[in-house]
């Protein structure tokens, strides 16, 4: 079911969904609900430069799923690598793909920025040092647009 998924950018008017699937993610875990602002939202995800990239899942046009990730860099290898701080999927549309192919979008997110200026890959949760991870991705993933 993973096929009838869109994906995009967070935007600002995002900001309740991505509270409810963060709060969902900390209940699913046993810690308290994040302490997520709206300012602090748009400074880490969203606003130009912002330093994490936030990915949403959409299906149907209701977010289902998001992964927050950040491209590092390994000093002694000289390698880019993803880490990948929070992945959630809404209750209601677990076991359906949702999580790998968020895991998916954040992969190719790091593989059009490495062949952009990057060289070498580390590996992932999913994906242990030294495998290469698929450098045929999809286009960068586009922010809604203000029609939407």
């Amino acid at each position: 079911m993973s096929e009838d998924l869109s994906f995009r950018r967070a935007q600002e008017d995002d900001f309740a969904a991505v509270r409810g699937l963060a709060e969902q993610l900390a209940a699913h875990i046993e810690e308290p609900p994040p302490p997520l602002t709206l300012e602090r939202y748009l400074t880490f995800y969203v606003r130009d430069h912002a330093p994490m990239h936030l990915v949403l899942a959409e299906r149907g046009g209701r977010v289902v799923g998001m992964i927050a990730w950040v491209l590092t860099h390994e000093l002694y290898s000289a390698r880019a690598c993803v880490y990948v701080s929070d992945i959630a999927v809404h209750a209601e549309a677990r076991g359906q793909g949702v999580g790998k192919a968020l895991m998916a979008q954040a992969k190719a997110g790091v593989a059009r920025k490495e062949r952009a200026s990057l060289p070498g890959m580390c590996g992932t949760a999913t994906s242990p040092p030294g495998n290469s991870i698929n450098a045929s991705a999809p286009p960068s993933i586009p922010r809604r647009s203000a029609t939407s």
